[in-house]
């Protein structure tokens, strides 16, 4: 696995403010992100936590410049994203791999297309796939792949570009019990070695606690933010102890505090009658 950065190298910070997204269908218009603030640190792995449907996934496409605000900025490092770019990279719910490709070439794709592949680079690309489990199935396609195999195969061909800026859109969604939780402590481990900075977004408040440093809890839609727990918990962290700590659910009892409303505030917008 590559060294993490020195903090004096870290990049990626986020900063947003006054932030809008309205889409409009006909005569109808739905506001799903509103005067929304925040800031994404270099080097920590934020967590955004909300209801369902309340605008997350919306604000991911905006900050990786897949989708454009209506009102409001959003700069890397100080550089107000514009469009897409190299220097942030989204792996989605759905698998983006490749089917023809071997595991292997998934994995160098990025690499290919910047022309940026040298033996240094092979050698980390390999230890990723090493480290994750997946080396032995280098030459292997997708389709022999497990679903969580896939993710992690997806994660080491993000992160081998040296992002400044990783976002995940609940990326473990659809895997059983056991394969999730074992993602979550891979994925864990990946950032601890590496510090790219990091937007995870997830409905599961166990997940965002084993991973986060800075928990961003959402409102319902239109989407701002309600408030920002640190989370101060000593690493690694581990599913199966977490929560021996007192700290620890401390943290979990106020994040479902802030929760609670907002999830109510979506289940009897969605229960309500169309007008």
């Amino acid at each position: 696995m590559a060294p993490a950065q020195d903090q004096a190298t870290w990049s990626g910070q986020i900063d947003i403010s006054g932030l809008r997204r309205t889409f409009t269908r006909g005569a109808r218009s739905r506001t799903v992100v509103d005067d929304c603030s925040l800031s994404i640190e270099a080097g920590k792995l934020t967590v955004m936590i909300g209801p369902s449907g309340c605008g997350k996934s919306t604000l991911a496409k905006l900050i990786a410049g897949y989708d454009k605000p209506d009102a409001g900025k959003i700069t890397i490092d100080g550089r107000a994203i514009k469009g897409a770019g190299r220097d942030r990279l989204m792996v989605f719910q759905e698998s983006a791999l490749f089917s023809w490709m071997t595991n292997e070439s998934n994995a160098f794709f990025g690499l290919r297309q910047s022309g940026q592949i040298t033996k240094q680079k092979v050698i980390e690309v390999e230890s990723f796939l090493d480290q994750v489990g997946l080396l032995r199935f280098a030459k292997r396609f997708p389709s022999e792949l497990s679903g969580g195999m896939q993710r992690r195969l997806e994660m080491v061909r993000a992160l081998v570009n040296k992002p400044d800026l990783f976002i995940l859109d609940e990326p473990f969604r659809g895997l059983d019990a056991m394969t999730r939780a074992l993602m979550q402590e891979n994925f864990a481990t990946m950032f601890d070695s590496t510090r790219c900075t990091t937007l995870f977004i997830t409905t599961d408040i166990d997940e965002a606690l084993l991973l986060a440093d800075h928990l961003l809890i959402m409102t319902n839609s239109p989407m701002k933010v309600a408030d920002k727990i640190v989370i101060d918990l000593p690493r690694p962290r581990k599913l199966a102890t977490i929560f021996a700590d007192e700290r620890a659910n401390r943290f979990k009892e106020e994040a479902l505090n802030l929760l609670y409303p907002e999830a109510m505030r979506a289940f009897e917008a969605q229960a309500a009658p169309a007008v």
